[in-house]
């Protein structure tokens, strides 16, 4: 039996089914997921790393710095923007 016939009898009616309408693959899930990750960001840097830079605990900041939340946030700006074409 001929595997590849099989697999385009699975994969064309799901490929109809999804033909011209939003899907998974088309961008808008990762910028949803980028956009619900930056309130998260902003407040975890504004409520409890602001005030020191490097992530390294100290007497005045014992969950550290903000350097790496930062950085997510900006990772998280940058796909909101771009999308799948990131």
């Amino acid at each position: 039996m001929d595997t590849s016939y099989c697999l385009d009898n699975l994969i064309n009616p799901v490929s109809k089914i999804f033909h011209g309408r939003p899907t998974f693959t088309n961008g808008w899930v990762t910028r949803l997921g980028a956009l619900a990750t930056v309130p998260v960001l902003l407040g975890a840097i504004f409520m409890a790393h602001w005030g020191q830079w490097h992530f390294l605990p100290t007497a005045t900041h014992p969950m550290g710095g903000m350097m790496f939340q930062v950085s997510l946030l900006f990772v998280a700006l940058y796909l909101l923007a771009k999308g799948n074409d990131a």
